[in-house]
């Protein structure tokens, strides 16, 4: 099975190397600073003990999809907004048997695939004209959460903390290539698990997402400060509530305890969200997806979510007036 990483960065940069230090057949789209370090040095990932691990080498990468060609798996590890940018760079990597996992936060653009009754078949928040639809072809999409805790602090360098993966066919169903996919990830050291409900999974993670990513850009603030501040929990729970209650109108019922799901996060201490560290190296931000979606879910279902439109509203204010927000 050979895997393409498309987007070497914390999340990409891990599972290529992972992958690659298995002997599974691995390739990774880099480009810039990142390409030339992983072909000096290969990757380097830092664990959870804060040891520097032995260089994995050599790593193949190229700046070129066409010199890599159709993979088995595309593995798409770029925040949600720029893949519509990157659709033709990725077209020399897609065959006729070509499987897409999309390894981002939020609302996936191919969350009506598979579903009953979904005739609609995109989210304007996500993939505004259908794009991502057309291009990748929501036939080949296998869902994926991403739990996990990853930076770069340098380039060809990557910080991972509990990695975790979680896979599912849209459609629920068991697959040959869902099977293959998870034992292979497994073989390479990541722990990862395949999931008859793919869409509960990505609903527990943006329950999360949808209070820490924004607030933590509004507020400049990490975990621990965000989930400490008693004025502002009441505003973190009605979120989690509207949230929950989009979820439950499109067939998807969480159990939750808006408490303490509060409580663990303020267990990740000094810790900032993927979002809050984009915003200030520069980058723009992944939040139409972690957000607005839920919001534009949300006026599809007939469910108010005025505390998740505001927060919504005002993240993406600040984001544009720094330079910081561009749209799918």
């Amino acid at each position: 099975m050979r895997f393409c990483v498309f987007g070497v960065g914390a999340v990409g940069g891990y599972v290529l190397a992972r992958l690659t230090q298995a002997g599974i057949a691995a390739s990774g789209v880099a480009r810039g600073e990142t390409l030339a370090a992983i072909r000096a040095r290969g990757i380097r990932v830092i664990g959870e003990d804060g040891v520097e691990e032995d260089p994995i080498k050599p790593v193949r990468v190229s700046a070129d999809p066409a010199e890599l060609g159709p993979q088995d798996v595309l593995f798409i590890a770029m925040k949600a907004h720029r893949i519509a940018g990157a659709l033709a760079d990725m077209a020399p990597l897609i065959g006729p048997d070509t499987t897409v996992v999309t390894a981002v936060n939020g609302i996936p653009w191919w969350y009506f695939h598979g579903m009953q009754g979904g005739a609609r078949h995109q989210l304007d928040s996500v993939d505004p004209g259908g794009r991502l639809w057309q291009a990748l072809g929501a036939e080949r999409a296998v869902g994926c959460v991403v739990y996990m805790g990853a930076s770069v602090p340098r380039p060809g360098v990557v910080i991972c903390t509990q990695p975790r993966l979680v896979l599912g066919e849209p459609d629920g169903r068991s697959s040959p290539r869902l099977t293959a996919m998870v034992a292979a990830l497994t073989a390479a050291g990541i722990e990862t698990a395949a999931t008859p409900d793919i869409r509960t999974a990505v609903w527990k993670k943006v329950l999360g997402n949808a209070w820490a990513n924004p607030v933590s850009v509004i507020a400049g603030a990490t975990a621990d400060r965000i989930c400490a501040d008693p004025q502002l929990r009441p505003t973190l729970i009605a979120l989690m509530a509207e949230v929950r209650a989009v979820a439950a109108a499109l067939g998807t019922v969480l159990d939750v305890n808006y408490e303490q799901r509060i409580d663990e996060s303020a267990t990740l201490g000094v810790f900032k969200s993927s979002t809050l560290q984009d915003f200030e190296r520069g980058r723009s931000i992944e939040i139409d997806a972690i957000l607005g979606a839920v919001g534009e879910l949300g006026r599809l279902a007939g469910v108010a979510t005025p505390i998740v439109d505001a927060i919504y509203a005002l993240t993406r204010l600040r984001a544009d007036i720094a330079g910081r927000y561009r749209k799918p």
